[in-house]
């Protein structure tokens, strides 16, 4: 949902019937500080909604990136891709498939969460498509790609200064 620009808005106004000051202290100031004139616009979105055009980009963006570094130990993009989407299983999974060896044979058993999942000998997952994310599944799997790419030294190699404008794009 897209609400109107408003002019020089206050710490007492409220914004789709919120009061934003009172939950978020610092949000006005940061509005009126970056747009100078008062004048902004604002799109409310919940955290289950679907993911933006701007979150499949940017971790699109990132994750090439990662893949023409050479930093990682994957020798397939789209396990690579699987991999940081999911947050290694974490995330954005349909349903694991999970083995136990029970008197000389394996039976398979279909559970819904990773803690499940791990109570068992040997487990593989489903994940979701990218576009089933939910937008706050997809921001996880940006910061959770991000953290990696630090850890395993992106910003150090040929790919760091890509790495560095992905980032600065996303302030």
């Amino acid at each position: 949902m897209i609400y109107p620009a408003v002019e020089c808005i206050n710490k007492d106004d409220k914004v789709a019937g919120l009061n934003v000051s009172a939950r978020y202290p610092d949000f006005i100031d940061d509005l009126n500080k970056i747009h100078k004139k008062g004048y902004v616009k604002l799109e409310v979105t919940p955290p289950d909604s679907p993911g933006t055009l701007k979150q499949n980009n940017t971790f699109h963006g990132l994750l090439d990136c990662y893949w023409r570094s050479g930093c990682h130990s994957f020798s397939d993009y789209d396990e690579l891709k699987t991999e940081m989407k999911t947050m290694r299983g974490q995330q954005g999974v349909s349903k694991y498939v999970c083995l136990d060896y029970v008197l000389g044979e394996y039976q398979k058993r279909i559970v819904k969460t990773l803690i499940e999942a791990k109570m068992h000998e040997a487990y593989i997952y489903q994940p979701k498509s990218w576009n089933k994310l939910i937008k706050k599944e997809r921001a996880n799997a940006i910061d959770y790609l991000i953290d990696e790419m630090h850890q395993v030294g992106v910003s150090g190699s040929h790919m760091g200064k890509k790495f560095d404008e992905i980032l600065r794009g996303m302030e």
